[in-house]
This record gives structure tokens, sequence and C-alpha cells, in this order.
């Protein structure tokens, strides 16, 4: 991914996660237009994925369900999640316009090392999810 357009994401997602209400509920979950609820859940990877590899079963991650009265449920590992590093405060927002979802998180590698993440999931496939910051000092 380009630069400029991880940029462009980068400030679409803060510009939309601005319009999103203060409640932690109200950030774990969207609606598009077309009816489908998206909604991410933390949990150990193993739990979310049974048929996760056993060294990494116990590491903390992020998925999103995407439910639809049209088609079977599907749960999607947020790529990147599904190492050691603690992921936190989720934040979720699905562009119409665009037809595409915004992903926001803490990734804490440690007590005091943290990234703000963001990925964009459009049809079912995640972009690269990229570090908001350079840095663990930011």
């Amino acid at each position: 991914m380009t630069m400029q357009r991880s940029n462009l994401i980068a400030c679409v997602a803060f510009a939309l996660t601005a319009s999103v209400s203060a409640s932690a509920d109200d950030r774990t979950m969207a609606l598009s237009d077309d009816g489908q609820v998206f909604q991410v859940i933390a949990g150990k990877y193993g739990a979310l994925f049974p048929g996760a590899p056993a060294d990494k079963a116990e590491n903390p991650a992020l998925a999103v369900d995407i439910l639809s009265a049209r088609e079977a449920a599907t749960r999607i590992l947020v790529p990147g999640t599904d190492e050691p590093a603690v992921e936190a405060a989720p934040a979720f927002v699905y562009q119409n316009a665009l037809d595409t979802a915004f992903l926001i998180w803490e990734s804490r590698t440690n007590g005091i090392h943290s990234r703000l993440r963001l990925a964009s999931l459009r049809n079912g496939e995640w972009s690269q999810p990229i570090a908001l910051q350079a840095d663990f000092w930011s």
C-alpha cells in the first residue's frame, strides 16, 4: 500500500471515528446499508478459531464477525493480532459510501510499549495493518 493511500485511510478512519459515540459498546459494532452487522470480538486465538496452531492458541486476538440475513455468519481474524501482543480498545466504523469498514486498535507488547494500528475491511479482505505512530515512545 502506498504512503498516500495509507495516509488517506488513516484520515478517513479518524474522521469516521470522531462521529462514533463515547460508549465502548457502540465502537465494537457497525451496520451497513445492506443490513450486514459487523462486530469486533476479542479473545484467545484458539477460542476464536478452534483450528488455531497450538503455539498461538493462547495469544490474545481480535476477530470480526459478519452477520447477514442472506448468508451464514463469518468470522475473520484481524491480521497480525494472533501474535503475543495484547490487542485492546478496538473502535470499528463502517463507511457505506466506501463500502469499507475501518478498525483502529491499540497493540501492547508490554506495559509501556504500545502502538495504535489501523486496518480496513472490504469484500471480506483486510488491508495490511499500519501503525499510526512511528515508534513505541510516541
